[in-house]
């Protein structure tokens, strides 16, 4: 794995993620189930996922090389997950704020998913650029 990759991994990914584990420990501490639901149905891992995105759109846009199909095919991925995760954490709020009933269930499942896509892409985006720097 490449150093710039690993940095990616440690204080991008594994950084973001504090907050959720901090709130396992807190669940913990005070006798409660850590259940995945519990820890991202307020649409956490989409602002995670929307950071990662973001990360990796910058990363992208830092390249040397000129712009390939695999760049943009990388990148449009990157950004794409970027505003859906955004507009879903928004409308996720949104419906918590106006007292709506929302499905935890879909809420939890669509984060994983596009926080699975965002450490794909945003990593896909990191080594495209160390590859166009040569390091």
């Amino acid at each position: 794995m490449t150093q710039r990759l690993l940095h990616w991994l440690i204080f991008s990914v594994a950084m973001a993620l504090l907050p959720i584990v901090f709130t396992a420990l807190s669940l913990k501490t005070r006798g409660n189930a850590i259940e995945l639901t519990l820890l991202v149905k307020h649409g956490e891992l989409l602002i995670v996922a929307a950071a990662l995105s973001a990360s990796g759109v910058g990363e992208i846009l830092l390249a040397r090389s000129p712009t390939s199909l695999t760049r943009t095919v990388v990148g449009g991925a990157a950004l794409g997950i970027l505003g859906l995760a955004s507009f879903y954490f928004a409308d996720v709020s949104a419906g918590y704020r106006s007292g709506e009933q929302l499905r935890v269930d879909v809420i939890r499942d669509t984060s994983l998913w596009l926080f699975g896509f965002s450490v794909l892409t945003g990593g896909s985006c990191v080594a495209l650029r160390e590859a166009s720097h040569g390091e």
